[in-house]
């Protein structure tokens, strides 16, 4: 019967589903109870619907055919047809509308459980009020609604699009060269994106402020303080007096001990306009509810609208709710081999001692002096796993497998070490026509195919798990990538370096909750390490 097993689709029991109807009704009732209309949209809707709209890969849909050959798309998203539902039925752009909706979301998502490739959604849309007041109600109702449910232990990090919008407004770039900037300052890289500031045209101001912006977040004083010190113009200056507004109200409300800001904001929904915010809860290692204000996405459906909303993944609430606990130790996941040995060393250059750590010991876990650190040995490969399931905080693997793997985590800093090249190799004196396919070799074929497919040259990938030198060498492919130290390896089996395509090292990455939750406790490691770096 395996054979009809399908990853991530995974079955539910009665006692479970008594789970998601309990908790579901409760959130429905209790939204009811603050004036939400409780609504439901078709499973189904038109492909086209989603074009633009969102940054979810529209490749990852589950798409079918009807029988007119229009294509149609399994919901990947609540607020667009809803948002759709309420310009068909409302004209009046004035009117208030609040609903609440509990329903399936066809996407992917991992907890530390489970994967799936659809979760059930609970949530809330409100429009026809722009105000920051409305704005702090969701907040407001967010928080109230995770409490209801039993967690203690909340955080909720708010931001405002316009602001990072706005900088980018200042800057007189390429669009191409904006959209590389903003995306290393959301992914937090802060080496790549000091190297990629040091490669364009750009001034030192600019520069020194780009630079800080992924570190804008925390307490609201202080990064509310370091946020003024930034604006260029209206709408960064606007995006921080909305923000004001809303702590205010929320202040008023005796919520403001939950909130913290995050001025450069990540989400995987576009259409957001304004105020956005993440809440975590107990010790999930990812956001259980998210949310904003999206006040241009009816516009499309015909009518002027304001609105804000937030949505819940309910799957996630039940694997973390009965973890409510802030954990207090800093996981650190090490690729073993030469990078966990190198590592061990800088931590105990560094002062951070391991006393029962040995190059010799089998164990695979191991805590400091203080036990506020704990380092994990595990493969290469599994560092950004662990790091994104949240198994671990902190993790330090090489940029080779990083570039390979589809991972969530911010890679926060290049430690230098195992600094080496990834590059390509042929049989020396051998000339390769680029012209034609290109058949390679090799243990990296995402790297590979990046490369090539930048340079327009017709490749075929093979992926090789070892002595890739041989393919050049047997007639198995034309030439490898490969990672490159040295190059004795391959000059001692006629081989020479083509075309280098990146520098090679290993990276200090993080998970993106613990980056928020635990920001002292990884601050103090990142420091120490920095140091010993400089």
């Amino acid at each position: 019967m395996s054979q009809y097993n399908i990853e991530g689709v995974n079955y539910k029991g009665k006692a479970e589903i008594e789970v998601y109807e309990k908790l579901s009704h409760q959130i429905i009732k209790l939204c009811e109870g603050e004036g939400y209309t409780q609504i439901s949209t078709p499973n189904f809707e038109d492909y086209e619907l989603y074009r633009g709209n969102t940054k979810i890969d529209r490749d990852k849909m589950v798409k079918t055919i009807d029988s007119s050959g229009r294509i149609l798309v399994l919901r990947p998203d609540a607020t667009i047809p809803i948002t759709k539902m309420a310009a068909n039925r409302e004209i009046d752009p004035e009117k208030i509308l609040k609903y609440c909706y509990a329903t399936t979301i066809f996407r992917e998502y991992r907890s530390r459980n489970e994967k799936g490739r659809d979760f059930l959604q609970t949530g809330v849309e409100y429009f026809g009020d722009a105000s920051a007041k409305c704005d702090a109600e969701i907040i407001a109702l967010a928080i109230t609604v995770v409490k209801e449910l039993g967690f203690k232990t909340i955080q909720v990090d708010i931001g405002n699009v316009n602001y990072l919008e706005g900088l980018f407004d200042a800057l007189d770039l390429r669009d191409e060269i904006k959209m590389r900037i903003r995306c290393l300052i959301e992914s937090r890289n802060l080496g790549d994106l000091e190297f990629y500031l040091d490669e364009i045209e750009i001034s030192d101001e600019y520069k020194q402020m780009l630079l800080a912006f992924p570190n804008l977040f925390g307490s609201y004083d202080r990064c509310m303080k370091e946020a003024e010190e930034y604006v260029l113009n209206d709408k960064m200056s606007e995006a921080l007096e909305r923000i004001r507004e809303i702590y205010k109200y929320l202040a008023d409300r005796d919520l403001h001990s939950y909130i913290k800001l995050d001025m450069a904001f990540t989400s995987n929904l576009n259409y957001y306009s304004g105020m956005v915010f993440n809440l975590y809860a107990g010790s999930a290692h990812t956001s259980v509810l998210s949310g904003g204000r999206y006040d241009h996405l009816s516009e499309q459906f015909g009518i002027k609208r304001p609105a804000c909303g937030f949505g819940m993944n309910l799957n996630l609430v039940i694997d973390y709710i009965k973890e409510d606990q802030k954990d207090e130790v800093v996981h650190i996941a090490l690729a073993k081999g030469r990078v966990a040995k190198e590592t061990m060393k800088c931590f105990a250059a560094c002062g951070i001692e391991f006393p029962e750590y040995s190059k010799e010991s089998r164990k695979l876990l191991f805590l400091d002096k203080t036990e506020k650190i704990e380092v994990i040995f595990v493969k290469s490969p599994d560092v950004p796993v662990y790091v994104q399931s949240g198994a671990a905080d902190l993790g330090v693997v090489g940029k080779d497998v990083l570039n390979e793997a589809d991972y969530e985590a911010y890679e926060l800093m290049n430690l230098n070490i195992g600094k080496c090249m990834m590059a390509t190799a042929k049989i020396k004196g051998e000339e390769i026509d680029y012209n034609r396919k290109i058949i390679i070799g090799t243990k990296y074929p995402k790297t590979a195919k990046e490369y090539f497919d930048g340079l327009g040259v017709n490749t075929e990938i093979i992926k090789l798990n070892g002595s890739v030198e041989l393919g050049p060498i047997v007639g198995l492919s034309d030439i490898i990538v490969d990672i490159v130290e040295t190059g004795n390896t391959l000059r001692e089996n006629g081989l020479e370096v083509g075309d280098k395509i990146m520098e090679i090292g290993s990276r200090l990455i993080c998970n993106k909750v613990a980056l928020k939750t635990k920001r002292d406790e990884i601050e103090d490691i990142i420091g120490l390490l920095e140091e010993l770096r400089d």
